[in-house]
């Protein structure tokens, strides 16, 4: 490995950073070795599967080539262990069968700022009023959460008695029905995610966009491009329109009605992908009330495990708080065992039991 030269002095850590992440965009050997890093310096004890999945999580499936993907993963392992020794750290495996994978020695399952997050985001959770929400039916919970979506938008859009861009009729029932509408036009199968789909199965929250998992045929893309610019919508990008073969990665499309700066991310997973279709097919059908109508919801379990995803990629709390609200909510009715295997075979195990731990110990 090629050496910089030595020299008498540093460069400031936040430029450093700054030219790695430069380099990560624009060579996919620096973009999976700092991925690699960044995973096992928070997280510990992970198998090569749970890394390789959670890299190609950040940067497509194929990452690591496609025939001699086990010398690549090796040489990459070979240069994180170099990195990490010259930060005064040692990567180690561990063949244990309750903590197998790679780890730092001296180092606990999480990063202490992970477990510190987690602790947070439990703590903001009430426990007396979520009971109040438990009790209250599924239609209540969802009325209230619309409620308390549209005073904070409202309240972003005014300063000082001044109405802001942004502003318009447009409430979020209004552009959640918009896009159900453009979907089922379409012919597509989805199911609602995210904050959203929190609503029935943990705390209304207020959200100010929606997450939806479509399964989606290449035939049915123009179809929904068009609907929606019909709408007045901004894409991000195009939604994929090649051959099902070509498609290999989780496509994330933002979207966005510029007159009142609600949003929709949808998560478009390959075809075939076994893991999404039973998503998917276990979604349940929910009544969001005359607002709203009817919809299909992530399962408890399959919403928690989506929440780990989406934290294993963005470290938004939110995400943590959502799964901490649904564990204290649905209690003996949540499926720990599910969530668990699929945890275990997604990477995402070390901040599942921690928060299973936090929160039990909340509980008792």
């Amino acid at each position: 490995m090629e050496r910089l030269p030595n020299t008498n002095f540093f460069i400031p850590f936040q430029a450093v950073y700054s030219l790695l992440q430069d380099a990560a965009s624009r060579d996919r050997t620096t973009a999976r070795r700092t991925a690699l890093v960044e995973i096992l310096w928070h997280e510990r004890y992970l198998s090569r599967e749970n890394l390789m999945e959670r890299v190609e999580d950040h940067l497509g499936e194929g990452c690591f080539g496609d025939s001699a993907w086990e010398d690549t993963f090796n040489r990459d392992m070979q240069a994180v262990k170099e990195a990490f020794a010259l930060a005064g750290s040692e990567l180690g495996y561990s063949r244990k069968k309750t903590l197998m994978g790679y780890y730092l020695r001296n180092e606990a399952r999480l990063h202490p700022h992970l477990r510190l997050e987690i602790a947070h985001s439990i703590d903001e959770i009430d426990l007396r009023q979520l009971g109040i929400y438990r009790n209250l039916g599924a239609a209540q919970r969802i009325r209230q959460a619309l409620k308390a979506s549209e005073q904070m938008r409202w309240a972003a859009r005014y300063s000082r008695g001044i109405k802001m861009a942004g502003a318009s009729n447009v409430t979020l029932a209004q552009f959640i029905q918009g896009m159900i509408r453009a979907l089922e036009t379409a012919g597509i199968v989805c199911a609602v995610g995210g904050t959203v789909a929190g609503w029935t199965w943990g705390e209304p929250r207020p959200a100010q966009q929606i997450d939806l998992i479509l399964e989606l045929r290449s035939e049915q893309s123009e179809t929904l491009m068009k609907q929606l610019r019909g709408m007045g919508l901004i894409l991000t990008k195009d939604i994929p329109t090649g051959e099902p073969a070509q498609i290999r990665q989780v496509t994330r499309i933002s979207i966005v009605h510029p007159d009142s700066d609600l949003r929709a991310n949808l998560i478009i997973p390959p075809p075939g992908d076994d893991y999404y279709h039973n998503m998917l097919r276990q979604a349940a059908q929910l009544d969001f009330g005359r607002e709203i109508g009817s919809l299909y919801v992530l399962s408890a379990e399959y919403l928690v495990l989506q929440s780990l995803m989406e934290y294993s990629m963005d470290r938004n709390t939110v995400h943590l708080r959502r799964i901490a609200a649904m564990l204290f909510h649905q209690q003996e009715k949540l499926d720990r065992k599910l969530i668990s295997m699929q945890a275990e075979k997604k990477g995402w195990m070390r901040v599942w039991e921690e928060i299973t731990e936090q929160a039990d110990r909340k509980q008792s």
